[in-house]
């Protein structure tokens, strides 16, 4: 997988030299699911590094060859990218086990073009967060029933008929992959930022006719 990302073993070490790493390290946070792990970005904000429990990391041992395989066969797959299982041990210490993924929504500190970015999965179970919209940061994620109440006010989800159609097809795909694997709790998530070259584009054509 990190060959076909075309991510090298020095590209990792450089992201995550421990030196350039300590203050990421230490504002790490708590992860909104239930698992209760922590996580971290990388100094260069390439990756994330997130705690696994032994359930977890058992569940991607028996998961990882179908996973491998799928990305390797779908290349638009919108599953999260792994790229490393590791198990550091300290004497006197529980042994703790970490994985490495992509950061998919890396523009939030590159450009700041992020507008919204919300984790979804499709109920509306305690999936809202309670935030004061007219104060929130765009890197705060919010749920389901934000989005639905953002929609109200702006139409955000601007996607053509065949966009809809590609879009749904590779879900498709990749939901059919974790129901073979009885995995049931994994989210979308969804990114929305401000394109500005879109918005002058579609400002010039309006303007001409």
């Amino acid at each position: 997988i990190r060959k076909e990302d075309n991510i090298t073993k020095d590209m990792i070490m450089a992201s995550l030299n421990p030196n350039n790493n300590r203050e990421m390290a230490f504002k790490a946070g708590e992860g909104s699911g239930k698992s209760g792990s922590f996580f971290f970005f990388s100094h260069d904000r390439e990756f994330i590094i997130k705690t696994m429990s032994e359930g977890e990391l058992n569940t991607f041992k028996s998961f990882f060859k179908p996973y491998m395989h799928h990305l390797m066969k779908h290349k638009n797959s919108l599953l999260a990218r792994i790229y490393g299982i590791f198990t550091v041990k300290i004497e006197k210490l529980e042994p703790v086990n970490l994985i490495m993924m992509g950061n998919t929504v890396q523009s939030m500190w590159k450009d700041m073009k992020l507008k919204y970015i919300f984790d979804l999965k499709g109920s509306l179970i305690n999936r809202e967060t309670k935030v004061d919209m007219n104060k929130f940061k765009p890197s705060t994620t919010l749920k389901d029933i934000n989005l639905l109440g953002i929609r109200k006010r702006e139409n955000i989800l601007k996607f053509s008929a065949i966009d809809m159609v590609n879009i749904m097809d590779i879900l498709e795909k990749d939901v059919q992959i974790l129901r073979k694997a009885s995995i049931m709790d994994y989210s979308l998530l969804l990114a929305i930022e401000n394109n500005q070259l879109y918005t002058e584009t579609l400002r010039e054509i309006l303007a001409s006719g």
